[in-house]
């Protein structure tokens, strides 16, 4: 009978102690968060080739991406003028679901010009997204790509 009373007590401080621990999957905020997982090349051909940007992407409402075309999403900006371009992206979620999403999204930047007329620049660029509700995502920024004539 002695060893039952501290065993219960044991019990009792281990289950509080769970109730206290934060939860071990916390929900993602609703404010898109980007990184960049990787380049296509690290060397293009200027106006010819196309660079390829994978962004990973989480969002804790979902609500990434426009079913109007002409709403723009992603925005990539070349670090060397700076000159930004933008990009649809088509709802990731259904509207209306408020679901965590994460996920990867293939960037294709055509047409990168050089600034000179026959040599070659290294550039960076800058990536951000913007949700449905009009959230800004973090800026990630990619590694060096050098553009050749």
């Amino acid at each position: 009978m002695r060893f039952v009373i501290p065993a219960c007590l044991i019990l009792l401080i281990a289950c509080n102690k769970k109730e206290n621990t934060p939860d071990a999957n916390p929900p993602l905020s609703s404010i898109p968060a980007i990184t960049i997982k990787g380049l296509s090349a690290t060397t293009i051909k200027a106006l010819s080739d196309t660079l390829t940007i994978q962004v990973s992407y989480t969002d804790g409402d979902g609500d990434i991406g426009f079913e109007h075309p002409d709403s723009a999403v992603v925005y990539v900006t070349d670090n060397r003028f700076p000159i930004t371009m933008s990009y649809h992206v088509p709802p990731l979620s259904p509207s209306g679901t408020n679901v965590s999403i994460t996920g990867t999204l293939p960037v294709v930047v055509k047409n990168i010009i050089l600034q000179g007329d026959s040599t070659p620049e290294i550039s960076s660029f800058s990536v951000r997204i913007r949700d449905r509700k009009g959230n800004w995502s973090n800026t990630a920024l990619t590694g060096n790509v050098t553009v050749v004539p």
